[in-house]
């Protein structure tokens, strides 16, 4: 299907910078965080849990409140 002239730019979408923003929390979270720490004896602070729920929560309302759909 051709995308229509009601489409926009990935980086215009709200969902789009909420996964992107949920999906590097979580690397920093499972990776950076205890990596350094063990290697490096850097203590770094780990993001709460509530953090990745308002993410998620702004995903979800962007995906509800989009007008156009993601193309081109």
């Amino acid at each position: 299907m051709p995308f229509s002239d009601k489409s926009k730019h990935w980086y215009k979408s709200k969902s789009i910078w909420a996964g992107i923003i949920i999906i590097s929390s979580n690397i920093w979270d499972n990776v950076l965080v205890p990596n350094l720490a063990q290697h490096f004896e850097i203590i770094l602070p780990v993001i709460p849990a509530w953090i990745y729920s308002m993410f998620a929560t702004l995903g979800i309302y962007g995906r509800v409140i989009a007008k156009k759909s993601v193309g081109k």
